[in-house]
């Protein structure tokens, strides 16, 4: 065989190899393109069902009014103790612990389970934002709000104790009404911070590095 003709017969080669090898990466970018709209399906599906268990607005509201029923006793030892004509003191110290106790409440269970009862009950836990148990600087952080204000609570409790105001007329006190408007303030400024994230983080949330999620 002559040389050129061998030399002829090396190129042809090459360039159907070379040939080939174009069709087998074409083929293969066909198949990845193909797959892509697939993957990316996989991966929105992943990142919704991952969004998915801080969707907790609804369970969290009804755990707070399942937690406000639990409390609804002290109401009636109040009025209870009330109508019984006690004594200024132990009048002012039940008053003043009744006040205190809710606040006790929450950051002890929320420190301790990362739940209250009313979370328990609607399967939603309060987690650090590494979604690691929560510390009790942190649960005294997320009611740090309501803790601040409890002072206002104490001075409507004296007035109530020492200043002969009967039951009903503690809540149409000055003091009291200032100390509910801020709670209320509290609420509607936790609700609208809700609905501005993703994970449904509240501001005492950001206030403390926490965050709520759904549990099984």
């Amino acid at each position: 065989m002559s040389a050129p003709l061998a030399k002829r017969k090396g190129n042809s080669s090459f360039m159907g190899s070379k040939s080939s090898k174009k069709k087998n990466n074409t083929a293969n970018q066909q198949k990845i393109s193909d797959k892509e709209p697939v993957l990316k399906q996989a991966l929105a599906y992943t990142e919704n069902s991952c969004m998915a268990k801080y969707q907790t607005s609804w369970r969290r509201y009804f755990a707070l009014i399942i937690d406000g029923l639990i409390f609804k006793p002290l109401e009636w030892i109040n009025k209870w103790i009330f109508s019984s004509d006690p004594s200024e003191l132990p009048l002012f110290i039940w008053l003043t612990f009744s006040s205190l106790a809710i606040f006790v409440y929450s950051v002890a269970m929320h420190a301790a389970f990362g739940q209250t009862v009313g979370k328990m009950i609607t399967k939603v836990k309060v987690l650090d934002i590494s979604e690691g148990k929560l510390s009790y600087k942190q649960a005294i952080r997320r009611d740090i709000v309501p803790i601040l204000c409890w002072p206002i609570s104490i001075y409507a409790s004296y007035q109530a104790s020492y200043g002969g105001l009967e039951y009903e007329k503690i809540f149409a006190s000055p003091m009291f009404k200032i100390y509910i408007d801020i709670l209320l303030g509290w609420i509607i400024l936790e609700m609208i911070t809700m609905l501005f994230n993703k994970k449904r983080r509240s501001f005492h949330d950001f206030i403390s590095g926490s965050v709520v999620v759904k549990v099984t």
